[in-house]
């Protein structure tokens, strides 16, 4: 069995009376950590092995609405570009006017940053909690459960998250590009 061992800092060395000898502790104290300290320490641990792996099943359902969320967000803010060029374009009067132009023009452009900033969040939690499960993992020794479809396995889980990354850079292209290309429609008649 893997166990830890502390070090007593001097402040508190000092406070102990006597030497400790192997002999003594076999003789006086084994029985009773054999028999009633250790005992309780195993369903201690067993108390906290149980929360540590509601944990885990919690984070793999949070990996799910970030994974959910990655390709959301783009598109929910790509839509709404797309929706106010198309509306400021199709009102004739508006794009004649400079100060308005130059105002939806901005607000595209803020609304592309928006967009990439919850993007880059989302990537920056599902990263942290892929590597919370990764830890879990390991510290719970377990190697095949994944809490969430008792049809996959846990190699078929990592093999889509692997790809999470080029998902989550396909959003900020999918943003930049509709920037771009509501940017360019709205100033194209200037040009």
């Amino acid at each position: 069995m893997e166990t830890q061992t502390y070090q007593l800092e001097l402040s508190f060395r000092e406070k102990v009376s006597g030497k400790w000898s192997k002999g003594d502790f076999a003789k006086n104290h084994l029985s009773y950590y054999l028999s009633e300290r250790i005992p309780k320490l195993l369903i201690k641990w067993d108390k906290h092995k149980d929360k540590q792996i509601l944990y885990l099943k919690r984070n793999w359902e949070l990996l799910e609405v970030f994974k959910r969320y990655r390709m959301r967000i783009p598109s929910y803010i790509a839509s709404a570009m797309v929706i106010l060029t198309s509306f400021v374009l199709q009102s004739k009067g508006l794009v004649s006017e400079t100060p308005v132009l130059i105002g939806v023009t901005s607000i595209i452009f803020l609304m592309g940053i928006l967009g990439c900033i919850m993007n880059y969040w989302i990537r920056k939690q599902y990263t942290y909690t892929t590597k919370k499960i990764d830890y879990l993992y390991l510290r719970l020794n377990m190697k095949s459960d994944n809490f969430l479809s008792p049809k996959e396995e846990q190699k078929e889980m990592y093999e889509k998250y692997e790809v999470a990354d080029r998902m989550f850079y396909t959003g900020f292209i999918l943003i930049g590009f509709t920037w771009f290309i509501c940017t360019l429609g709205l100033v194209w008649p200037f040009i």
